[in-house]
């Protein structure tokens, strides 16, 4: 059969309208995703956008799935045609039905790759490629349905039962595990993700085994075996994934600083995200000024040899080091929010629980010192609850003025006896 006639006969060619239209709308009714929200980062672009339309396209596919399935079925085709193979009539009906479907998916990537600006990359196409998989999972079910159901019931059932629990996996309250293998990814990638393969597998393996049993069920003639083997294998394709995924959490495997850093500088070195070593000078810049001033003060602040950008942990936190820290760079808002995570990383107390007062004042003196006592003083401030502690800031704040009408060498010693205390145990922090 020639490619126009098997399209003129196809259900694709009133449900194309249709699907790609309620594509149109999802894509343009949802707000485009901010250049400060994936600086360019394909797989960012690609996660965000996709997550609108597995549902969607899960359900396309199954519900054309049986439609064609059951129109075969109806003018007797599946039946009476001996030259060709099963698998060969049912691939005949069925590719026109998987473009439609793989065009849902890869339409709007496209569409929002260019209004990014953004590169597609190999990495960035784990995703599309787990989802045109589960298609053709989504696919197969819905065709083998159609085979032993009416299509005018079973399309539209089968459709709004895929799209719903797809769609609502995500959200499974306390029963984490559905999300990790419906086939719609539970998370859009933040800057530096990737989806590990691992991460990807459960849901294929899930669909993909569902598939399977039913394609063994129409294939098989033994009753016996029609049963057991389909069954044992949708059981184990179940029981595998959701084993596999069960102690994950909310979040699935993700790989984390798969972007290529642009490193300038020396006491320390500067290391950002090369798509963004535009602003490697000013984050140089500015980490500079504040090692500087802090040098003026005379008293002996904490100093890497390196400082990384953390924005490539996407949603996750690296452990910083002596040597090297990993700090909110790129991404920081302005110059006093860098300065002033800078100036807060370099009072390293010797212990893991210092005196929450101690620090306060400690972090208001060294603000002043590098041109961030404002942003300080905020910061402090959206953390207070109770009047106990908007009573100790304003306490801490008056002890901190009087110290700064020291002499430089009594306001290094008392830096270096509140930093002391604050790891003792006491509470004596005062101005004295």
């Amino acid at each position: 059969m020639s490619v126009p006639v098997r399209l003129r006969t196809s259900s694709v060619l009133w449900a194309a309208p249709i699907a790609l239209g309620l594509v149109a709308v999802y894509y343009f009714g949802n707000p485009p995703l901010k250049e400060s929200e994936h600086h360019g980062y394909a797989p960012t672009v690609v996660s965000w956008t996709m997550s609108s339309f597995y549902a969607l396209t899960y359900a396309v596919a199954a519900g054309l799935g049986v439609w064609e399935s059951a129109r075969l079925r109806h003018y007797g085709v599946w039946q009476s045609a001996p030259v060709r193979s099963r698998i060969r009539v049912a691939a005949d009906a069925l590719v026109p039905v998987l473009l439609l479907t793989w065009s849902m998916l890869l339409l709007p990537l496209i569409a929002a790759l260019y209004q990014a600006g953004a590169v597609p990359t190999v990495n960035s196409l784990r995703l599309p490629a787990m989802a045109m998989t589960v298609c053709v999972a989504h696919l197969v079910i819905g065709f083998c349905a159609g085979l032993v159901l009416p299509r005018i019931l079973a399309a539209p059932i089968l459709a709004v039962s895929v799209f719903f629990l797809v769609a609502s996996s995500w959200s499974s309250g306390y029963t984490i595990w559905p999300r990790h293998i419906s086939g719609q990814f539970p998370v859009e990638l933040m800057y530096g993700e990737l989806p590990t393969l691992h991460s990807l597998a459960p849901h294929v393996m899930f669909t993909g085994s569902i598939a399977l049993a039913a394609a063994l069920c129409t294939l098989l003639r033994n009753f016996t075996t029609r049963i057991a083997l389909p069954l044992t294998l949708a059981l184990t394709g179940t029981f595998i994934p959701s084993s596999m995924v069960h102690d994950w959490g909310p979040n699935p495997k993700l790989s984390t600083g798969n972007v290529s850093m642009s490193c300038q500088g020396k006491n320390p070195t500067v290391c950002v995200p090369q798509p963004l070593s535009s602003e490697l000078p000013r984050v140089q810049a500015e980490a500079a000024s504040v090692f500087a001033a802090l040098s003026k003060t005379g008293v002996d602040f904490a100093k890497p040899a390196e400082l990384q950008d953390s924005i490539v942990g996407g949603r996750f936190s690296y452990r910083s080091t002596e040597s090297t820290w990993w700090l909110r760079l790129t991404d920081a808002t302005n110059g006093e929010t860098l300065r002033y995570s800078v100036m807060r990383k370099a009072i390293a107390l010797p212990c893991d629980r210092p005196d929450g007062e101690a620090v306060q004042r400690l972090t208001l003196w060294a603000s002043a010192a590098t041109d961030t006592e404002g942003f300080a003083l905020q910061r402090q401030q959206e953390e207070l609850v109770t009047e106990v502690e908007k009573q100790t800031l304003r306490k801490s704040r008056a002890a901190v003025r009087q110290i700064h009408a020291r002499s430089h060498k009594d306001q290094t010693t008392w830096y270096q006896e509140t930093s002391e205390k604050a790891c003792s145990g006491t509470s004596e922090v005062g101005s004295h």
